[in-house]
C-alpha cells in the first residue's frame, strides 16, 4: 500500500479515538457523599454532580414560582452513624413517590454559591420496602409442620 494512504488512516483512526474518549471523559458525572462535596465546595460550584443520603426530619418546604413547585429539603449522609454532614436541597419538579423521611436519595445536581445544592434530577428509595424481617437469614426460618389430610 501507498505510504500516504496509510499514514492518512493511522491519523483518522487517532481522531476517532480521540474524540470517543473527549466525549466520555466530559460526560462523566462525578459520584460525592455530602462529606467529600462539602470538603471541596469550591471546586464543585456550578459542577454536576451526584450525591447520596437520607431525607432528613420532616422539613419539606414547597414554594411555588413561575417555574412550578420549588421543593427544599435536608438530607444527611448516610454513612456516618454519629453527626452526619448534611445538606439542603433544592428542587423544582415532582418528587418520587418513594419520597419520605429516612428514604435513600440520590440528587443530580449542582452547589450553588450560596452552598445549597439545586437538583435537576431525584431517585428516592422507599426504605420499608428493602428492610429485612428479623434478624434471620430466609433459609434459617423453620417453617411450621401442617397437618396432612387423611
Amino acid at each position: 500500500m501507498n505510504k500516504k494512504i496509510i499514514i492518512a488512516i493511522v491519523l483518522m483512526l487517532t481522531t476517532v479515538g480521540y474524540l470517543i474518549s473527549a466525549s466520555f471523559l466530559n460526560n462523566k458525572i462525578s459520584y460525592l457523599s455530602i462529606q467529600e462535596l462539602k470538603a471541596g465546595k469550591d471546586s464543585f460550584v456550578g459542577k454536576e454532580v451526584k450525591i447520596t443520603g437520607k431525607v432528613f426530619g420532616d422539613n419539606l418546604d414547597e414554594k411555588l414560582t413561575s417555574e412550578g413547585k420549588v421543593y427544599r429539603f435536608t438530607i444527611k449522609d448516610k454513612m456516618v452513624k454519629v453527626n452526619p454532614e448534611k445538606i439542603s436541597i433544592l428542587y423544582t419538579g415532582i418528587l418520587p413517590d418513594s419520597f419520605q423521611k429516612n428514604a435513600d436519595v440520590v440528587c443530580t445536581g449542582e452547589l450553588n454559591k450560596n452552598g445549597d445544592f439545586v437538583a435537576h434530577s431525584i431517585i428516592a428509595k422507599c426504605p420499608s420496602k428493602y428492610e429485612a424481617q428479623g434478624d434471620e437469614h430466609p433459609d434459617a426460618i423453620k417453617i411450621k409442620d401442617t397437618p396432612k389430610n387423611e
